[in-house]
């Protein structure tokens, strides 16, 4: 997954190691053409949710490589992060704006701007 994971370490993080490969994959694949008028905002927060879990991943790869005493726990901020927080919910709303209806986004406008907006679409 991560190349510069140690093996070792790679076991005990394998279910939040997939969710963030699940992750990197569904944003990679976000920016095709054409992108769905309503992608944009869960591809961003989804962006944020990766690179803080990459951080937190290489905090715990580094902390594992020097033996650091808070090991233990640099390993557990990383699955929490991961499993717990909002990569499963942010990969599902990547996920749901890509496959948004022209129906979905006439009702933004017209929460947005008024049902008397949709006449002079």
């Amino acid at each position: 997954m991560i190349l510069s994971c140690p093996e070792k370490l790679e076991e005990q993080l394998t279910h939040a190691l997939g969710i963030l490969k699940e992750a990197i994959e569904e944003f990679a694949s976000s920016f095709q053409q054409p992108m769905p008028l309503l992608l944009p905002r869960p591809a961003l927060l989804l962006a944020g949710v990766v690179t803080s879990s990459i951080y937190l991943l290489e905090h715990a790869i580094w902390s594992f490589t020097a033996n650091e005493a808070s090991l233990e726990v640099d390993i557990e901020v990383f699955r929490r992060w991961v499993i717990e927080g909002d990569t499963v919910a942010a990969i599902a709303s990547v996920r749901r704006a890509k496959k948004s209806a022209s129906k979905r986004v006439e009702i933004n406008s017209t929460i947005v701007f008024g049902a008397a907006t949709k006449s002079k679409l």
